[in-house]
């Protein structure tokens, strides 16, 4: 048995840039940015997962974890592709919140507004690379640290430590976000692009599933559903109908799809509607409904 000598105490621990104040402003305008489903990153589309995190917060999370205390905001912006890549007047904090706050004035994209592409859409230069690697394994004694997820969930954050090329371990015992990973860091890494494939399974199996749950999706005047809304209800004092329990009665508010209680042929019955386009009765809101 080897006899440990080096405790706790004995150890020298490494100051961080975690432990000191971020721009934190500037990231969460980024993920911001990135709240919209038709620009995120891809990889959140293979699969709906809880919390899966923004890729500039993301990067935020591991590099100000294992970069020196003594990195300035200025160079850990850049190291997240933060900013366009010609200089700038002043600093990247300040030319992100001067184009956040003229953002509804644009003519063209966010990104054209801004000056440059999405985080996620980018990595850093060779020559960024070799000097983010060099500060590392000058600050970690001589090798690059290694980034532990011990519940990666979706991936995202063993995703972004591997495209920083840094040495990366991902855990995840629930088997659903498990194969996320799988897909996520190895398939796509060691096979590429797997979509053909992922269309043709997806396609059998949702062919299967038709078949077997055809009964309960009965055709309705010529319409059959695809999806089923479930709420808890209770009884209306006035009609005597089921009013189910809901905050609001937007339910794809992309495509502008609401909910519209009615009461017709002596009963309460509910019509999806474009509230934008359909005359509505005095006092009827999307956004809100007679429960909160």
């Amino acid at each position: 048995m080897t006899d440990n000598t080096d405790s706790v105490e004995d150890r020298k621990f490494k100051p961080v840039k975690a432990e000191s104040v971020l721009p934190t402003k500037t990231v969460g305008i980024e993920c911001l940015k990135e709240a919209n489903p038709e620009t995120m990153s891809p990889h959140r589309n293979i699969f709906k997962w809880f919390a899966r995190r923004p890729t500039a917060a993301t990067r935020l999370a591991i590099l100000a974890s294992i970069l020196p205390q003594d990195v300035s905001d200025e160079e850990l912006l850049k190291y997240l592709c933060v900013g366009p890549k010609e200089n700038i007047d002043g600093n990247l904090s300040d030319y992100v919140l001067r184009k956040y706050s003229t953002k509804d004035n644009r003519s063209g994209t966010i990104e054209e507004h801004f000056g440059y592409e999405y985080p996620h859409r980018r990595v850093p230069s060779e020559s960024e690379f070799e000097n983010l690697h060099e500060q590392l394994r000058e600050h970690w004694d001589g090798d690059l640290p290694v980034v532990l997820d011990p519940t990666a969930g979706g991936g995202t954050i063993p995703l972004e430590a591997l495209r920083y090329r840094l040495p990366t371990i991902s855990n995840e015992l629930n088997p659903v976000a498990w194969l996320l990973n799988k897909v996520i860091l190895d398939y796509a890494v060691s096979v590429g692009s797997i979509q053909s494939e992922l269309e043709k399974w997806m396609s059998e199996i949702e062919s299967h599933v038709e078949k077997e749950l055809s009964q309960f999706f009965p055709e309705r005047n010529g319409v059959a559903p695809s999806h089923y809304y479930r709420a808890y209800s209770i009884e209306c004092p006035s009609c005597g109908g089921r009013l189910p329990i809901t905050n609001r009665w937007y339910f794809n508010r992309r495509r502008n799809a609401a909910v519209y209680p009615l009461f017709e042929e002596e009963r309460l019955q509910f019509k999806v509607i474009d509230p934008t386009e359909y005359d509505t009765r005095e006092g009827y809101d999307p956004n809100s409904s007679v429960f909160s």
